[in-house]
């Protein structure tokens, strides 16, 4: 147990914001509440009462989202449905704004709960000219790929890890638009260096993350398998205390696409099956990594099933 008042400690925040005339300045209101957030890392009960008295329920319950809520894939990849397991893996995602003021919308009064989708990732891009040396975490281009590559964006070097294995790993510096620092988790500053060298290969670059990032802007959809429209996501029954998840119910895509690549998923309001969307909202994206956190861009063929399973979960510390 925690020893601290959260709605007092709440009411004088909203008062303090009252006093000092702070009401249209939500980035002051912003900062304050992460503050209480890391302090006290627990849930208040009434935080929805207090933010809707002082006019900012969206804003807290955003701000809560992109703070304490998550959610967890469980991916497993089966030769055929019924079949061989291939690989299984579990990873958490973020929660892009876009998402956050989705669900953050869910409060308002009279607003129904829509039908939320799985969709899947596959490589952003192949980029040529990829060089990198023995024992070194510097991945070198000959010429800028386009787009540029982005901090936490997942590579594959081939040839590039142990044993002549791909190197996976995620871009930790962006050094310069041909020039890019790796490390071996998301979030990380542990150097990924190459067990071998190599030089002008085509490296297979991720989908980017952002927590700007829509639904419209995204274009690494894979859209490879029979499913029309896309897998709904249907949440079970809301347990425990703190943290509080819903595990969803698990949905399978069928691949029919010769073979490919995937990299992560999307959790999206949007069903139809779209190598692009021009509207529709992003609720939340996952790069799939595997057990010690690095990136997997795991390959499928005509026939393979993907069991994806999405957990939605609340946690305050």
């Amino acid at each position: 147990m925690h020893n601290v008042r959260p709605v007092e400690e709440l009411t004088e925040i909203f008062a303090e914001a009252r006093a000092r005339a702070h009401r249209r300045d939500p980035d002051w209101l912003r900062r304050r509440l992460i503050s209480w957030f890391d302090a006290q890392r627990r849930v208040c009960a009434s935080l929805a009462q207090k933010a809707e008295a002082f006019g900012g329920l969206g804003a807290v319950c955003r701000l809560f989202l992109e703070h304490r809520s998550s959610t967890t894939w469980r991916v497993r990849v089966f030769e055929r449905p019924g079949g061989p397991l291939l690989n299984e893996f579990c990873c958490g995602n973020l929660i892009p704004t876009q998402g956050a003021d989705w669900i953050a919308n869910l409060f308002t009064p009279a607003q129904s709960t829509p039908q939320l989708y799985l969709g899947l990732l596959g490589p952003q891009q192949t980029a040529p000219g990829g060089s990198i040396a023995s024992g070194s975490n510097n991945l070198t281009f000959s010429a800028a790929p386009s787009p540029a590559l982005a901090v936490g964006q997942a590579v594959s070097v081939p040839g590039a890890g142990a044993g002549g294995a791909n190197l996976l790993a995620f871009v930790g510096t962006v050094v310069s638009s041909t020039s890019y620092d790796l490390v071996t988790t998301l979030g990380g500053s542990t150097p990924a260096a190459a067990g071998a060298g190599v030089s002008g290969v085509s490296v297979t670059c991720g989908p980017a993350f952002a927590i700007t990032d829509t639904l419209a802007a995204r274009g690494d959809y894979f859209t490879g398998f029979s499913n029309s429209p896309l897998p709904a996501w249907t949440p079970g029954v809301a347990s425990g205390a703190n943290p509080v998840s819903r595990a969803g119910v698990a949905q399978t895509f069928n691949i029919t696409a010769g073979s490919g690549t995937i990299c992560g998923g999307t959790l999206q309001d949007q069903s139809a099956v779209a190598a692009s969307y021009a509207d529709g909202n992003l609720i939340g994206e996952v790069q799939f990594t595997n057990s010690a956190g690095a990136p997997l861009f795991q390959p499928v063929a005509t026939g393979n099933a993907i069991s994806v399973a999405v957990t939605l979960e609340t946690n305050a510390g």
